[in-house]
């Protein structure tokens, strides 16, 4: 049989907005919306809502790599996923304004695209300090699995 695995990407207010999927164990294809609709929101956007409004944001790419990143903090950050690394909207870094922003997302040529326009965006946007993070030439999810073997 074959397995899925089903991420729900939600609204500020914590509504399923969208659902991605990844058939497990197959090649091609890694993650598709559904319905081809992609998410209007951050993945994990709802925890900010809850968050003290001074709590750091932390950015990376996808969800997978948001639910690793949250394992390896300890700081009460909040961790956001983009959909990929070229989805950034720049209506999304309204989030920053007066907040630290650690841009994390994957310590390549697209992850490094990735964090200067959320940079530019964020600074724009009223963040007191942007702080771009790297994982060791692996994605996050990677680094946890190296670490928990």
């Amino acid at each position: 049989s074959n397995h899925v695995l089903v991420i729900p990407w939600r609204t500020p207010g914590g509504l399923v907005d969208t659902i991605q999927r990844r058939q497990l164990g197959a090649a091609g294809t890694r993650y598709v919306f559904a319905a081809n609709r992609g998410p209007r929101h951050l993945y994990g956007i709802e925890r900010l809502m809850r968050a003290p409004a001074d709590a750091e944001i932390v950015v990376v790419e996808g969800a997978v790599d948001a639910l690793a990143r949250r394992k390896l903090d300890t700081q009460g950050r909040v961790v956001l996923g983009l959909p990929g690394a070229s989805s950034w909207l720049p209506q999304w870094a309204s989030i920053a304004q007066g907040r630290t922003v650690r841009i994390a997302t994957d310590d390549d040529k697209a992850g490094d695209g990735a964090a200067e326009r959320i940079a530019a965006d964020v600074w724009a946007a009223g963040a007191v300090r942007v702080v771009r993070e790297r994982s060791k030439g692996m994605d996050w999810a990677q680094l946890v699995a190296a670490e928990t073997k």
